[in-house]
């Protein structure tokens, strides 16, 4: 009994992450041009933030 609900248990996660994962990959394809640089001006350090545009203006 436990291992079958085991079994449903992995079988929601795989289910779950990959919904997740066409979100993911739908919205990339969205945006790729702002969530890339966002993401970055959010975690890294204003040092690399000034690099930033050159950046962004390679990747288009």
């Amino acid at each position: 009994m436990y291992r079958h609900e085991f079994e449903l248990a992995k079988r929601q996660v795989a289910r779950c992450s990959l919904s997740l994962l066409r979100i993911v990959r739908a919205s990339f394809r969205k945006r790729i041009a702002f969530s890339i640089p966002s993401i970055e001006l959010r975690s890294t350090s204003t040092q690399k933030v000034q690099h930033q545009p050159r950046l962004f203006r390679a990747q288009k």
